[in-house]
């Protein structure tokens, strides 16, 4: 099963660790999108996301990381979208026409967005 985290702040991250260590009961491969290439980057290689979590904390040895949406999406199974509100209209619109017919949306949103007008 594939499963997408879009968004690499502190809780869809958290949630993409989850959800690659309970790889031993079920085979689950999981992606996590981040919105910067270089969290990405630091991600796939090094296992750690620092900007949220302490030096040395490497939690996410079976997520692979990439900046690219349509990538992120296009082969997922289940897709868990943990993105600020006033992001929301932002990344749906450009993973959209990357989500398969048969997956599963999850939304983990979390906080209101006020709208000045």
């Amino acid at each position: 099963m594939n499963i997408t985290v879009i968004g690499s702040g502190s809780f869809g991250t958290v949630v993409a660790s989850m959800l690659s260590r309970h790889h031993h009961h079920h085979h689950h491969d999981v992606t996590l999108w981040c919105r910067r290439e270089e969290v990405a980057e630091e991600i796939n290689k090094f296992s750690t996301h620092e900007t949220y979590f302490p030096k040395n904390a490497v939690f996410l040895r079976n997520v692979f990381a990439t900046s690219d949406i349509g990538k992120a999406c296009e082969k997922t199974d289940i897709l868990i979208i943990a993105v600020p509100s006033q992001y929301l209209d932002m990344v749906l619109l450009r993973a959209v026409d990357h989500v398969p017919k048969h997956a599963v949306i999850v939304s983990l949103v979390k906080s209101l967005h006020l709208d000045t007008e």
